[in-house]
């Protein structure tokens, strides 16, 4: 997927947890995977199916860019 900082594989909700109960058993800490998507990525390879749980000011972009908004409309600009 594209929009993440390193390529990083998604598995179903239920492999990602399966895999953290065996690495934290093993106190594996090099392992990095899970099933979410950040705003604004791309799948590169295969299909799926996802849920979207917040949208706009409610979503993870949405608060940064309200907060920019903010410091934006509360500094000199007023």
């Amino acid at each position: 997927m594209t929009g993440e900082s390193d390529a990083i594989k998604k598995l179903p909700y239920s492999e990602v947890v399966e895999l953290h109960r065996k690495a934290a058993s093993e106190k594996d800490r090099s392992m990095h995977t899970d099933c979410f998507m950040i705003s604004g990525s791309k799948v590169l390879e295969g299909v799926g199916k996802y849920v979207v749980v917040a949208v706009g000011t409610k979503s993870f972009n949405g608060r940064i860019m309200m907060g920019m908004y903010s410091s934006f409309i509360g500094g000199t600009m007023r």
